[in-house]
């Protein structure tokens, strides 16, 4: 199941109207027929965009790693991505330098906040 947003679903409604689709495929070539493997045709986009180093499989990184960060449970991140264990969902959940930031930036407003209290009594 994939679940979209409902700007997703506008802009698929869109672009259904734009183009005379025969079929019931939301991805299809520059002929209009239907992409037969995804993998083709990410990798040809991301060559016409002048996107190196970047494999489909990171975009499996992408989302896992911005749920998290959007707040989403962990157990929820692994449906979604179809990981049946922790160990396997952690590999996938990069934690990078804004995590980082973040979390001094929150450490400081837990010390701070307490002393922050105490200076304005």
């Amino acid at each position: 199941r994939v679940y979209l947003t409902d700007d997703v679903v506008e802009i698929l409604k869109r672009a259904n109207k734009v183009r005379s689709l025969t079929h019931t495929f939301v991805f299809t070539n520059k002929n209009g027929r239907p992409v037969k493997t995804i993998r083709t045709a990410f990798e040809g986009a991301c060559r016409r965009a002048g996107i190196k180093e970047f494999v489909m499989h990171d975009l499996r990184h992408c989302f896992a790693t911005n749920m998290r960060k959007a707040g989403i449970h962990d157990s929820v991140i692994m449906a979604q991505t179809g990981h049946k264990t922790t160990s396997m969902f952690l590999r996938y959940n990069t934690v990078d330098e804004s995590d980082g930031r973040d979390a001094v930036s929150r450490l400081t407003d837990y010390l701070c906040g307490d002393i922050k209290k105490v200076t304005q009594k």
